[in-house]
């Protein structure tokens, strides 16, 4: 017959053990021990204590975030979503084409990568003898010498890092055709940013944000007119050289638009912080309440505990309250 496991059995040998192998030495089978009948009782009343103790002391947290099979049901559905849509694959090959990274393909979803030049050479996780990499799963488990490339591998992310620290289309200009309102827009796309100590995960509350700001020659905000696709699908090349040309527009006119957007952004600001601070509080407030809870029932929650959550809050605010902006790119736009 199997062993049962005693639950709380180790703090159980412990009180008793030595008792109870005393007595088991001094007595035979036959004779009656009123000390062995009162560790029996003793042993039994602690029993049901420590199983009570033990029961009001778990960990609630942990047990909220078992495995349950309908949330598990849609996490794989996700995953299986994510794992055919083809835009990284996308992102990917333009991104090698851009670079200079040599590409050649193997099967379905799957290439060798091998830097064309000394300068691709610096292209991040492709080393000079070249790798393999897939965008399909199944071939990743089938396949060892092969990287399976998500969104949260360190290519991708290196990659990404890669083309926003190039600072190739971070300014540039075009004619928006076709309106009935002559002027010119500025669309710029600011960066909300925290900085100071990131090991604390400052992003799961304030996560780098993009704020996009189009502002027209009166200075007046109008990005709700104007759509990232409108732009993307309308607006054409064109020569900046007599808008250069301007005085006016050079001295005037561009930098209050300039100053017209950052003021806009300035109150967006507030407003993602305002957010960032609630999801903060509201989480570390949820941790530290349980902590604080969990503690009167089980002796083994430390002060020390507590005490580091509400410094991470205190430090958490604090980041999430200096985030600064950031002007990342910006697009003139002439109407005609």
């Amino acid at each position: 017959m199997p062993l049962k496991k005693i639950e709380g059995g180790n703090e159980i040998s412990k009180l008793f053990c030595d008792r109870l192998l005393t007595i088991s030495g001094s007595v035979s089978s036959s004779d009656s021990c009123p000390e062995l009948e009162t560790l029996i009782a003793e042993t039994s009343i602690f029993r049901k204590e420590l199983q009570k103790r033990l029961a009001d002391g778990r960990d609630r947290l942990l047990e909220m975030n078992s495995y349950r099979p309908a949330i598990a049901a849609k996490l794989v559905e996700q995953i299986q979503a994510e794992d055919s849509d083809r835009s990284l694959e996308n992102y990917f090959m333009r991104v090698f084409h851009h670079f200079d990274v040599e590409v050649e393909d193997l099967a379905a979803r799957t290439y060798f990568l091998q830097p064309a030049s000394e300068i691709t050479g610096v292209f991040p996780s492709i080393p000079p003898e070249g790798i393999g990499v897939t965008f399909d799963r199944k071939r990743a488990l089938s396949r060892e010498d092969m990287s399976f490339l998500s969104w949260d591998h360190p290519m991708t992310t290196a990659s990404i890092d890669m083309v926003l620290s190039s600072g190739t289309g971070s300014a540039s200009f075009g004619v928006l055709r076709g309106f009935n309102r002559p002027g010119m827009l500025l669309e710029i796309l600011f960066v909300l940013e925290t900085t100071g100590e990131q090991s604390i995960y400052v992003d799961r509350f304030l996560p780098n944000t993009p704020l996009r700001i189009v502002v027209d020659h009166t200075g007046k905000d109008v990005t709700d007119s104007y759509s990232v696709e409108t732009f993307d699908k309308k607006v054409t090349a064109g020569s900046i050289d007599p808008l250069l040309d301007n005085e006016r527009v050079v001295e005037t006119l561009l930098p209050d638009m300039i100053s017209a957007a950052k003021s806009i952004a300035a109150a967006h600001r507030k407003e993602e912080i305002a957010m960032g601070m609630l999801r903060m509080n509201l989480t570390l407030n949820h941790e530290i309440e349980r902590l604080f809870v969990l503690q009167q029932k089980n002796k083994n929650i430390r002060p020390e505990e507590i005490q580091i959550a509400v410094g991470e809050q205190g430090t958490l605010a604090t980041l999430i309250q200096h985030a600064q902006l950031r002007m990342d790119a910006i697009q003139l736009i002439l109407c005609q």
